[in-house]
């Protein structure tokens, strides 16, 4: 019985592997290559879940590590998410950043079609579409 328990745990606690198409290699500006992936299952208790007035929208939020900005990345991942997005129906997305982060708004600026944006106590909430 207890054998039967600790495998179950480490069958829980074994992260799900994800398709390779979700997963893919990506060169930087500077040369380097990195894996980029989408949150897996068990991320999930980190996740807010808050249902959209609107099912064909979907959020979008991007967080780089310092050393990664000014790469491309954030224009490979935000590219990778409304692809993703796209593809499982959604036709509008919402982000909300903050209003001095003039890099990810300048970001969504020249990759999608801003419909809404607002700025308020230091966010902006932008409502937008793919190009």
């Amino acid at each position: 019985m207890f054998e039967e328990i600790e495998r179950h745990k480490a069958e829980k606690s074994t992260p799900e592997a994800y398709p390779s198409g979700l997963e893919r290699h990506v060169a930087l500006k500077n040369g380097e290559s990195i894996l980029i992936r989408p949150i897996r299952p068990d991320d999930e208790s980190r996740l807010v879940d808050e249902p959209s007035e609107d099912e064909a929208t979907g959020e979008v939020a991007l967080v780089l590590e310092d050393g990664y900005q000014g790469q491309g990345l954030g224009t490979v991942l935000l590219d990778a998410v409304i692809q993703a997005g796209t593809e499982r129906g959604l036709k509008r997305f919402r982000a909300y950043v903050l209003a001095e982060n003039r890099r990810m708004l300048s970001l969504l600026a020249r990759h999608t079609r801003i419909i809404e944006s607002k700025t308020k106590e230091g966010e902006t909430a932008l409502l937008f579409e793919p190009r």
